[in-house]
C-alpha cells in the first residue's frame, strides 16, 4: 500500500528485517492455528493478507472458565490476554518463537482448558 511504502521509504534504514519479522509473525500464528484447529479450536480474528499478527486469539468454547484458563496458562510463564467479552485469550505469536515455543505455547494452553473444565 501508498502507505507502507511511505513508512518503509522512511524507516528502511531502522527497519531492516521487517519482512523478515512480519513473515515469521504470520508464520507463527499459522503454527498454531493448523495445531488449535486440529482439536477443534480456533481463532477469534481471520489471519487477511495484509495482517500481521503478534497474538494469536484462541476461541474458546461457550461457557469455559477464561479466569481459570489464565491463571494455569501464566503459572506456566506465559503471558496471555483474556478477551473477556468475547470469551478468548490472546497467546503470543511474536517473532523471537521458536517451534518449540510454540509447541510450549499450545500444549499449556492446551491443559489450561482441560483443567478448567
Amino acid at each position: 500500500s501508498h502507505k507502507t511504502n511511505i513508512i518503509l521509504s522512511s524507516l528502511g534504514d531502522y527497519l531492516p528485517n521487517l519482512t523478515k519479522i512480519n513473515s515469521k509473525r504470520r508464520q507463527n500464528w499459522q503454527y498454531l492455528h493448523k495445531r488449535f484447529i486440529a482439536k477443534k479450536y480456533g481463532s477469534f480474528f481471520e489471519l487477511r493478507k495484509q495482517d500481521v499478527p503478534f497474538l494469536y486469539m484462541l476461541q474458546l468454547k461457550p461457557g469455559a472458565k477464561l479466569k481459570k484458563i489464565k491463571k494455569t496458562i501464566n503459572q506456566f510463564g506465559i503471558d496471555c490476554a483474556p478477551y473477556w467479552k468475547n470469551n478468548a485469550i490472546g497467546l503470543p505469536c511474536h517473532q523471537e518463537l521458536n517451534e518449540e515455543h510454540l509447541q510450549y505455547i499450545y500444549a499449556v494452553a492446551m491443559k489450561g482448558i482441560a483443567d478448567a473444565r
